[in-house]
């Protein structure tokens, strides 16, 4: 059985440093990588970067899957404070963080 998961990073707050694009580049050679967008889809294996380093750099991050999980967690600015996430699944809601 083959799994489907979409991973998209952006930064609304304008573009990323250097070393963030650095960062987003060495997560995966397929993804489509810039100063503000950072997309990728996985059918087989998974993504090998981490989400809470990319949303140091990118401000929002949405993540779906075959089985119904969705992720949308935001951030105001890139400045320092409390991250948001949203889990949504077959019709339930979850906040996290």
């Amino acid at each position: 059985m083959s799994e489907y998961q979409y991973y998209e990073f952006a930064a609304s707050d304008g573009p990323i440093s250097d070393e963030g694009l650095r960062y987003a580049r060495g997560c995966s050679s397929r993804a489509n990588v810039s100063r503000v967008r950072w997309q990728n889809t996985y059918t087989f294996g998974d993504f090998h970067g981490s989400v809470d380093t990319l949303l140091k750099y990118y401000d929002a991050h949405f993540y779906i899957a075959n089985w119904f999980v969705w992720v949308w967690p935001f951030q105001k600015a890139r400045s320092p404070g409390k991250r948001s996430s949203h889990i949504f699944g077959e019709g339930n809601s979850t906040r996290t963080h």
